[in-house]
């Protein structure tokens, strides 16, 4: 075969078939790898769609321990720990509860939210995140002194960065723990994940993660309807409607609202849906961790 000269045709043509082989075979790789990882990401979710109480966790948890296996996780925080239910109360059954929650800070709109509860003589769950400051150490005994549930939502509020790793979540989790416990004298033993248990953030980490969690005693609670308080231009009204289209009906009702300092129509949005569902039967309580865990589906 006669060689191609450097510069003539026959070099150039034999130049691009090798640029694109050499294409191909990159695009054939990725493609493998993207293949492996999609199919890792939907088997994880596939988990916990299969497994959305808290039982199955603890199970595969304890299946780990059985093993004889350890990991570095475990060892951090010994102060960390809390007394778990003997059982969980169920899901669903013939009564209606309304679980209002509220995630956000200690501040003046959690205080505002603290009033309109008491108007109601209503009791509800906060997931609290920060609250160095005296004033908010105040607020947070005030919702444990009031009759209300407080419970930890990490102290850092980059989920990128708070699920990186298992230990960093448990740092973020253990500072706001101390936190919540300095204030209140309650080593709580409720939490809410960052975002959700499922999120797209903590993927990699999640099955191990609430595994390690339940271990420990806590109990995890997620969300079946909102109010939608945390939108741009939230109202009033906008609150009161988008609570009641996604309650509907639903026997159980754990009602994500929010305390943040934007969040100051939360608390007159309170006596509509109060009213609303006290009129259909429902019976308003705060969260325990004897209550079945609410994990997205």
């Amino acid at each position: 075969m006669k060689k191609a000269e450097f510069g003539s045709v026959a070099f150039f043509r034999r130049l691009i078939a090798l640029g694109t082989l050499i294409i191909l075979l990159v695009l054939a790789l990725a493609l493998i790898l993207t293949s492996n990882r999609l199919g890792k990401i939907k088997e994880d979710l596939d988990y916990y769609k299969s497994n959305n109480a808290a039982g199955s966790v603890l199970a595969e948890s304890t299946a780990v321990q059985k093993d004889g296996e350890h990991f570095d996780y475990e060892m951090m925080y010994p102060d960390m720990y809390v007394s778990s239910p003997s059982e969980h109360t169920r899901l669903y059954d013939a009564e209606r509860f309304a679980y209002l929650t509220f995630t956000g800070s200690a501040n003046e709109v959690t205080e505002s939210i603290l009033d309109a509860l008491a108007m109601y003589d209503v009791k509800g769950t906060f997931f609290i995140y920060g609250g160095e400051s005296e004033e908010a150490k105040a607020v947070m005994k005030r919702i444990v002194d009031e009759g209300h549930a407080i419970g930890v939502y990490a102290y850092d509020q980059s989920q990128k960065e708070l699920y990186s790793s298992i230990d960093t979540y448990m740092e973020s989790f253990h500072k706001q723990f101390v936190l919540i416990d300095d204030a209140t004298g309650v080593k709580t033993n409720i939490f809410r994940f960052a975002g959700g248990t499922t999120n797209k953030y903590n993927a990699v980490i999640r099955q191990p993660l609430c595994a390690e969690m339940v271990r420990r005693g806590f109990s995890y609670y997620d969300w079946n309807c909102t109010g939608g308080d945390n939108l741009a231009g939230a109202t009033k009204e906008s609150i009161v409607e988008t609570a009641l289209a996604t309650g509907g009906e639903k026997q159980r009702l754990f009602m994500m609202l929010h305390c943040t300092k934007a969040n100051g129509a939360t608390a007159q949005a309170l006596p509509d849906i109060i009213e609303h569902y006290r009129d259909a039967g429902y019976e308003f309580k705060a969260i325990t961790n004897d209550i079945q865990p609410m994990a997205f589906e």
